[in-house]
């Protein structure tokens, strides 16, 4: 007997069985518990999304918040599986720009206004290493380079 003959002869004599629950790798209970492990971390306070790394989609954050012109953009106080590079610094802002506000010159030309430089360090993710987005000095995380789900 050939080894693909014996290979079908001990198909025939096992009988179909249906999959039971630890063959199937499924808790039907999974769900809630989820549900009350996040409520718990939240405290209650609603979140605008869960933030996950998109190179390896290892959550980062259950509680942040939308930002309010760059609907890709979020903040977070409250992070998990990611790490701050501090010997990095990052200079953000500094720009200038046009204000409506600002002093005329002689000859009616619009000073223009310098916006604040800022310093922030880089943030990764733990597990794959892909940049996030940033920290500031008040340690906010600002979140640029993420997946959002519902949360």
């Amino acid at each position: 007997m050939s080894q693909a003959e014996s290979l079908h002869s001990d198909d025939d004599n096992d009988q179909a069985q249906p999959p039971s629950l630890e063959e199937e790798q499924y808790d039907p209970d999974a769900d809630d518990a989820d549900e009350k492990w996040v409520a718990k971390k939240r405290h209650g306070r609603p979140s605008d999304a869960i933030l996950s790394c998109p190179a390896c989609f290892t959550t980062v954050t259950i509680d942040c918040q939308q930002h309010a012109v760059y609907s890709n953009q979020f903040r977070s106080v409250f992070v998990m599986n990611c790490h701050v590079d501090t010997t990095t610094t990052v200079p953000v802002g500094g720009g200038s720009r046009n204000s409506s506000h600002g002093k005329r010159r002689r000859g009616g030309e619009v000073q223009q206004q310098e916006e604040p430089v800022e310093l922030m360090h880089p943030v990764s993710c733990d597990v794959c290493g892909t940049e996030l987005g940033m920290r500031d000095d008040e340690d906010v995380y600002h979140f640029l380079h993420c997946l959002a789900s519902n949360a």
